[in-house]
């Protein structure tokens, strides 16, 4: 298949690009830049489900996918459809939901679970 001649201005000018040490390295930079940027992720997953739960990973992802939403329509001018509204709102209701019946049952658990009385306190001397 033949290369059209804007197709070919490009590929002569990547050519003459990869030649340049400077964006040699720039581009090295970002690889590595963007590595350590997926190493993080990764961490800070293993983290929040080592901590919480899978269920609250992935309330947390919703989050993120309603902010990525929001932030694309606040900084590129991205459209809203009603579907996409109505879709934040109820993910938005789902994690107010949760996150009050999470802390509920902490709450719970934690008025249930007295400290331990070691053995040694019961003895009939000590008291």
């Amino acid at each position: 298949m033949p290369i059209g001649k804007e197709s070919h201005v490009y590929l002569k000018f990547d050519n003459e690009m990869k030649n340049d040490p400077l964006y040699m390295n720039c581009m090295q930079g970002f690889i590595v830049l963007s590595c350590l940027i997926a190493v993080s992720v990764n961490f800070s997953t293993f983290l929040v489900i080592g901590t919480t739960s899978p269920v609250t990973y992935q309330v947390l992802g919703h989050l993120k996918t309603c902010l990525v939403l929001s932030f694309g329509y606040t900084l590129l001018h991205d459209p809203f459809t009603l579907r996409n509204i109505l879709g934040i709102l109820i993910a938005i209701f789902g994690m107010a939901l949760y996150s009050y019946f999470s802390v509920r049952e902490g709450k719970k658990k934690s008025a249930n679970d007295a400290l331990p009385v070691p053995q040694f306190l019961n003895f009939p001397i000590l008291q």
